[in-house]
């Protein structure tokens, strides 16, 4: 079902009676008009605006392909105290069965071979687990399941520790889906307080 605010269709569904959620921006948005016209105007309120924002990006931060590209910047700065220059981008051939198709990963180097994806990540508001961004995580891992053997494979995240499960973002995966992590990825934890690194795995 699409909705209209401010002239942009937006694909949604509903949620319960005349509320609609944009499944684009998570924004919960009440029908102007009966739900049976798919229709539906006016602006969120604050506190949905608030919640909106808590579930899709960081709070103070401009855009999480901001924080994305900083925590890359920060990847790259701590690989160059290693010895490691690293490219942003880089595209590299990958699949199963013969088939192969170009893949571009966060960083890497082909001299030294090496290919990262980076995460910066963090728990819910709520210190409750991002399912949804775990998910991702996964993704990464078979992207490196299939990747050029050669490459030394590298998962570069930042160290989000929770007061509540007790433990980091990181040490929960690995504990958790240790099954769907292949055996020639590590893990690196980065600390922005220290602007150091740890490898976990």
């Amino acid at each position: 079902m699409a909705i209209q605010d401010a002239g942009v269709a937006l694909y949604c569904q509903i949620q319960a009676g005349n509320m609609y959620v944009c499944t684009s921006c998570w924004t919960r948005y009440v029908a102007a008009e009966g739900p049976e016209t798919g229709l539906v105007g006016g602006k969120p309120s604050e506190q949905t605006k608030r919640s909106s924002v808590g579930n899709s990006q960081r709070i103070g931060s401009t855009s999480n392909s901001q924080v994305g590209s900083d925590f890359e910047a920060q990847a790259r700065a701590f690989f160059l105290t290693q010895g490691i220059t690293l490219e942003e981008h880089v595209s590299l051939d990958i699949g199963v069965e013969g088939k192969k198709k170009r893949h571009k990963f966060d960083l890497g180097s082909a001299d030294p071979k090496i290919i990262l994806e980076c995460k910066s990540h963090t728990w819910t508001e709520g210190e409750n687990t991002p399912s949804a961004k775990m998910t991702t995580w996964t993704e990464a891992m078979y992207y490196f399941h299939v990747a050029p053997r050669d490459y030394r494979k590298v998962f570069f995240v930042l160290k989000a520790f929770s007061t509540t499960h007790r433990e980091t973002l990181a040490s929960y995966y690995l504990r958790t889906y240790e099954h769907l992590i292949p055996a020639d990825v590590e893990f690196w934890e980065y600390d922005p307080e220290k602007e150091a690194a740890q490898r976990l795995r």
